[in-house]
């Protein structure tokens, strides 16, 4: 709030030494070495560059025509100013957090919808800490966009698509036919008759498997984690839903794909990626990243001013193909943005 302030006072001695001038942009920072002052501003180096003056000339003539009493100010080499805040402003500022409590900083409602999408983990299995460091950082982000005024949703993305390879060895480990994920948890839900027959595929036992797997996984986000998501999107449901066929229906129309070795590719390097990515493998199989544009398809489609993933590390590779995809089928990537943790 003080850093606003300064900036429209500094705004103002631009005008009253230089006229209705364009004022270009320039920082306000809370200097590292608290020697250089309580906060710290480029005005004077930016101006100067603009006006060809001696950023230290402009410094000086700023000083002198900011008010006193409310700062100490000083010019440092080569043309920072520094500001001290005086007792004056610290006792209003105290004030005010003393009868705002919590209401402290909020921010005014904002127009522009933001989605932070994290944890997302396979519901093969518990959740580990890997989750549990997402889990925290999208929470934190999402409560911090919300207090700044925007209207953030959190989800959760189920990969529960019965196409999926996790989720066929899922339902072979439910079968008997694997042991991939086999945990003593899992050993008491595979015991539970849910409809299976010996007739029944791997991918569908792995679907319904997968459910149970990821109402504990919920249980245990809400209950011990205290986040609440305001949606959980099915990998399944996009299948079922059409959405996988409308990212076809935009791939046929760009003309993005190919057939090669008997598999379906997306040509994203043509887009600057460095080689063309599978959609369909040559056994007929979709791969997750053929979903994963079904998905951000149904994301944008929901008006979203910005979508924020928080990824694990094992998906770093995968940001760069999903920008060169989404420029491919003209979705607008730059409403994406991808924070990778580990």
């Amino acid at each position: 709030m003080i850093r606003g302030e300064l900036k429209n006072v500094i705004r103002d001695a631009v005008r009253n030494n230089f006229g209705n001038i364009a004022i270009p942009d320039f920082s306000v920072e809370i200097p590292e070495n608290q020697e250089h002052g309580d906060y710290a501003t480029n005005a004077a180096l930016v101006l100067g560059k603009m006006l060809k003056k001696d950023p230290m000339e402009v410094a000086k003539l700023f000083i002198r025509g900011l008010e006193a009493g409310s700062w100490k100010l000083e010019a440092a080499k080569p043309g920072f100013i520094n500001f001290w805040l005086s007792q004056e402003i610290l006792n209003r500022e105290l004030a005010e957090i003393l009868k705002k409590k919590s209401g402290y900083g909020r921010g005014k409602r904002q127009k522009e919808k933001i989605q932070v999408e994290f944890i997302s983990a396979n519901p093969t299995g518990p959740l580990h800490i890997g989750h549990g460091r997402g889990a925290f950082l999208g929470d934190a982000l999402a409560s911090t966009l919300s207090f700044y005024g925007y209207k953030t949703t959190r989800e959760f993305y189920i990969n529960d698509s019965k196409t999926s390879t996790q989720i066929r060895e899922l339902g072979r480990t439910a079968l008997g036919q694997g042991r991939t994920y086999l945990t003593e948890s899992l050993k008491k839900k595979i015991a539970k008759p849910r409809g299976k027959s010996k007739k029944t595929e791997a991918s569908e036992a792995g679907y319904l498997l997968a459910k149970e797997v990821q109402k504990d996984n919920q249980r245990f986000i809400e209950k011990k984690l205290k986040i609440k998501f305001n949606s959980w999107l099915s990998e399944e449901s996009l299948y079922k839903k059409g959405w996988t066929k409308k990212i076809a229906s935009l791939l046929a129309k760009e003309d993005a794909t190919y057939e090669k070795d008997g598999a379906f590719w997306l040509k994203t390097a043509s887009a600057g990626d460095t080689e063309d990515r599978v959609l369909v493998r040559s056994t007929g199989e979709p791969t997750y990243f053929y979903s994963d544009l079904a998905a951000h398809l149904n994301k944008l489609s929901r008006g979203f001013g910005k979508i924020i993933y928080i990824w694990g590390a094992d998906h770093h590779g995968h940001v760069a193909r999903t920008k060169y995809a989404l420029k491919l089928l003209r979705m607008d990537g730059k409403k994406l943005d991808f924070i990778i943790t580990q």
